[in-house]
């Protein structure tokens, strides 16, 4: 019965807020799960909605890799 509620338990909806080393930079060009980004988007319970960074080259990294939008601020959101 448990396993069946988890089933039908939505994504949890998760944002990056932090692009550096270990926000996603580590594991950028590799494999390995070492970020926190390729952790999420790797992780069937989670969905991995945005990423957030002053850094425009970092979100340009980020919006490449995993197709998804970035802002510079969490206020633009």
């Amino acid at each position: 019965m448990l396993k069946e509620k988890l089933s039908k338990k939505k994504n949890i909806k998760t944002a990056i807020i932090g692009l550096g080393n270990v926000g996603l930079l580590y594991d950028l060009d590799n494999k390995d799960i070492l970020t926190h980004s390729k952790s999420v988007f790797s992780n069937k319970n989670l969905e991995l909605k945005f990423g957030i960074d002053l850094n425009k080259d970092k979100r340009k990294k980020f919006e490449k890799k995993y197709k998804l939008k970035t802002y510079a601020s969490l206020k633009n959101n």
